[in-house]
């Protein structure tokens, strides 16, 4: 559900995604009349260059694209707590109040990620790109993703946040009647999640694995030493 969403929310804003080949990306772009135009779609094309796959390990994916001016960027989304970790140190005037909105997601039970982007320098990245193919073809799977792990480290850095994206995510039909029937067999069950923890929360009182009268202890910590 969350490339859709961000499809459609870009149709929303006047960017509609038309067509995806193999190393291509083709959008339309709403113009609005102004300036002598009359306005109407413009044909914009994206060449993907690299794409750094998402891992439960790294918690984010990137795509690596040459815009239609022929700058290289990086676009980021991933797990809030990753990607604030890899933006510089200016120049991201929204990132507390988008904190605060990733908060009030999480808290509503939303499924939420961060977007986020970085313009690449020309330089060295030949040398980057040799890396990241060396890796991309290597036979062995461990040393595959080792390496496409360090080389996606060497640019997944310096992120500008461009905001935050909130998702509902469903639960299947019957969902919560199962759980509470293996509850009342006495059969303990657990969550495994990588969402916030109010998220979490959240959806486990959705799901019947929580209730009104469960008694909730919270034992968090940042570092595994913790």
């Amino acid at each position: 559900p969350d490339e859709l969403a961000f499809a459609v929310a870009a149709k929303t804003l006047g960017f509609t995604f038309h067509q995806r080949t193999t190393n291509k990306v083709y959008v339309q772009q709403r113009v609005a009349p102004g300036g002598g135009g009359a306005g109407g779609p413009r044909a914009l094309e994206f060449e993907v260059v690299a794409i750094l796959e998402f891992t439960s390990e790294r918690k984010r994916m990137s795509v690596i694209v040459r815009d239609p001016d022929g700058k290289l960027l990086l676009l980021c989304k991933g797990a809030d707590d990753v990607v604030y970790a890899r933006m510089r140190e200016t120049g991201n005037p929204f990132a507390e109040v988008t904190k605060q909105h990733l908060d009030e997601f999480a808290q509503a039970g939303l499924r939420t990620l961060c977007l986020a982007y970085a313009e690449l320098p020309e330089a060295g990245f030949p040398e980057w790109y040799e890396q990241y193919t060396a890796a991309l073809t290597n036979p062995s799977t461990e040393a595959r993703t080792a390496g496409l792990a360090a080389a996606a480290e060497l640019v997944e850095r310096d992120l500008v946040l461009l905001g935050a994206t909130a998702i509902e995510d469903k639960l299947q039909e019957g969902v919560p009647d199962t759980i509470a029937k293996l509850a009342r067999a006495d059969i303990r069950l657990w969550m495994l999640t990588g969402d916030k923890v109010e998220t979490a929360i959240n959806i486990s009182f959705a799901c019947s694995l929580l209730h009104a009268t469960s008694t909730c202890y919270v034992l968090s910590s940042l570092t595994l030493q913790e």
